[in-house]
């Protein structure tokens, strides 16, 4: 009879989905919205850069202030245009 395998660890909570409300939440709502405003994103690795940026050019493109062709949209590192790429 085979071993039974041990029960798995609960996934891990996804960084984009965080289970309280983060302190500086107020500000990315902001920047996310304030669509006339132009804003340069500083923060460590998985703080919700990405995120922040795709909910933006989505909100541009959906209050029709820009079209897509119009957008442009810089990152760091190729791992965080990919992942544009892949949610936009």
């Amino acid at each position: 009879m085979p071993a039974e395998k041990p029960p798995r660890k609960p996934a891990k909570q996804h960084s984009r989905h965080p289970a309280r409300s983060l302190r500086d939440q107020a500000a990315r709502d902001k920047a996310s919205q304030d669509l006339d405003t132009s804003y340069i994103v500083e923060a460590a690795a998985g703080t919700g850069k990405t995120t922040l940026l795709v909910s933006r050019i989505l909100n541009l493109i959906k209050e029709k202030t820009a079209l897509p062709d119009e957008i442009v949209a810089i990152t760091f590192t190729e791992r965080a245009a990919a992942e544009l790429k892949i949610r936009l």
